[in-house]
C-alpha cells in the first residue's frame, strides 16, 4: 500500500543528492513519451511520483513535476536522512541530507586568511591559468567566449539579492535589530555580487574544469551568495580584474560544471562586486564575534561527509568545529544539536547562534545570513535564512553561547 510520506515539490532533479540521486537516475520507470504517473525508486524502498507536463516551446519534450514521495511499507516511516541518522548516531556521523537546496559557491584550501598574493598580472600568452587564456579579440572571460552586452548593471552595494533582503519574512533577528553594533576586522577579504538582475544581485564568474579549460559563468547563472572569501586578486591577459575566491564546488549559483568536476577556485569579476575586510555585527559579545569570524574564514571549504575540519566538513561537523574554536562544545550530529538547550525564536537570532532542522544545521552570522557546509556540490557557503526557509524550513534556533 502506498502511503504519502512527503509532498515536497522537486522542481530540479539536481537538487537530489548522493546515493538517492544515483537511484533516481538508475531506476527510472517508463520513457519520456509515456510518463503519466512516472515512478522513481529511492534507495529506502520509497517511490517518487511524477507527472509529465508537455513543454509547448519544445515539441516532443516534457517537464517532470514531482507530486509526492511514497513508501511501500506498513512499518513506521522515517525519511532517509532520519534512518541514516538513527543508524549512525553511535558513530557520531552526520546523516546525509537529501532535501533540495537552492544555494551555492566553495573550496578545500583550508586557508583561513586571505592569500598574500594580490593584483597579480597574467602575462605569458598561451601559458597562463586564468579566464583570459586563448581568447578571441574583445572577449573578456572564458575560452573564446564573447560576452556581448551585460545583463543588468551595478546595483546598490552590499551582499546578496535585493529580494533576499526585502522580500523575506522580516522576522530574522528583528528583536535585536537595535542592539549596539560594532565593526569587526576580519583579517581577510570578502566580496559580494552587486549587479542587479531582476530581484537578485549577481556577478560574472569563471572556473577552470578538470581538463584545464575555462568555463564562463554569466549573469544569467545567478552567482548570488551574500559573501565569497577572497584568496587573491589578478588581472587577466585582456586587462580584466578578478577576485579569485575560495571554492570547492560543481554547482555555483545556477551553474553546474559541464564535466561534473569540482572547481577549486571561483573567479569573480571585480567590477561586479563590492569588497570588505570588516563586518558590522549587532553584538559586542567577543565569543559571538569569534564564532562569526571563524564561520566566514571557512567559506569555500570542502563538504565531506563525516568530517569536522579543519578544512573539510559535513554540516554538523562545521558547526561543531566553529563553536569548538570559540571554546563551546556542541554535539557532533544535527539532531542532537537541534535538541540542545537554549532554544529561541527566529526573531531572537543574534550573530553566533545556530540555525537548524533535523538533518541540517548552520551558523547565523547576522544580517539575515547564515553560513553552512551545504552539500558536496557546493561546500561551505553563505545564504539568507529566509531564502533557505522558503524551501527547506529551519525548525530550531539555538543560543549555544548562553548569554
Amino acid at each position: 500500500m502506498l502511503r504519502l510520506i512527503e509532498d515536497r515539490i522537486c522542481t530540479d532533479l539536481k537538487g537530489m543528492k548522493g546515493e538517492d540521486m544515483m537511484f533516481l537516475k538508475s531506476r527510472l520507470i517508463g520513457t519520456a513519451a509515456c510518463m503519466t504517473g512516472l515512478l522513481l525508486a529511492f534507495s529506502t524502498g520509497s517511490l517518487c511520483v511524477f507527472s509529465a507536463v508537455p513543454v509547448a516551446s519544445a515539441p516532443g519534450t516534457v517537464e517532470l513535476r514531482a507530486q509526492g514521495i511514497y513508501e511501500i511499507s506498513s512499518a513506521p516511516i522515517m525519511l532517509q536522512e532520519e534512518q541514516t541518522e538513527a543508524a549512525e548516531t553511535s558513530q557520531g556521523l552526520e546523516p546525509l541530507d537529501i532535501s533540495p537546496v537552492s544555494t551555492p559557491g566553495n573550496d578545500s584550501t583550508g586557508s583561513t586568511s586571505a592569500n598574500a598574493e594580490t593584483n597579480s598580472t597574467l602575462v605569458s600568452a598561451g601559458t597562463e591559468t586564468g579566464p583570459g587564456i586563448g581568447l578571441g579579440s574583445g572577449s573578456e572571460v572564458g575560452p573564446g567566449v564573447g560576452l556581448g552586452s551585460s545583463t543588468g548593471g551595478p546595483g546598490a552595494s552590499g551582499p546578496g539579492a535585493t529580494a533576499q533582503t526585502s522580500a523575506g519574512s522580516g522576522r530574522v533577528g528583528i528583536n535585536h535589530a537595535s542592539d549596539a553594533s560594532i565593526s569587526v576586522e576580519l583579517g581577510f577579504k570578502l566580496v559580494s555580487p552587486r549587479v542587479q538582475r531582476g530581484s537578485l544581485n549577481v556577478a560574472e564568474g569563471s572556473v577552470q574544469l578538470s581538463d584545464g579549460s575555462w568555463a564562463y559563468i554569466g549573469h544569467d547563472k545567478n552567482i548570488r551568495s551574500p559573501y565569497y572569501r577572497v584568496l587573491r586578486e589578478v588581472t587577466d591577459t585582456q586587462g580584466v580584474d578578478w577576485y579569485v575566491c575560495a571554492a570547492h564546488a560543481s554547482k555555483i549559483g545556477d551553474y553546474y560544471t559541464a564535466d561534473g568536476s569540482e572547481a577549486t577556485e571561483l573567479w569573480l569579476k571585480k567590477s561586479d562586486c563590492t569588497e570588505q575586510t570588516s563586518i558590522t555585527l549587532n553584538t559586542t559579545n567577543q565569543t559571538r564575534i569569534n564564532i562569526v569570524k571563524t564561520a566566514l574564514s571557512n567559506l569555500g571549504d570542502e563538504y565531506t561527509y563525516g568530517m569536522n575540519g579543519p578544512d573539510e566538513f559535513d554540516c554538523s561537523g562545521f558547526v561543531n568545529y566553529v563553536f569548538s574554536q570559540a571554546g563551546i562544545s556542541v554535539p557532533r550530529q544535527s539532531g542532537a544539536i537541534c535538541a540542545m538547550a537554549g532554544q529561541i525564536s527566529i526573531e531572537d537570532l543574534r550573530p553566533g547562534d545556530i540555525v537548524g532542522r533535523n538533518g541540517h544545521v548552520g551558523v547565523y552570522i547576522g544580517g539575515g545570513i547564515f553560513v553552512h557546509s551545504s552539500e558536496t556540490s557546493t561546500g561551505v557557503v553563505s545564504e539568507y535564512v529566509d531564502v533557505y526557509n522558503a524551501q527547506n524550513g529551519f525548525t530550531n534556533y539555538i543560543n549555544a553561547v548562553g548569554d
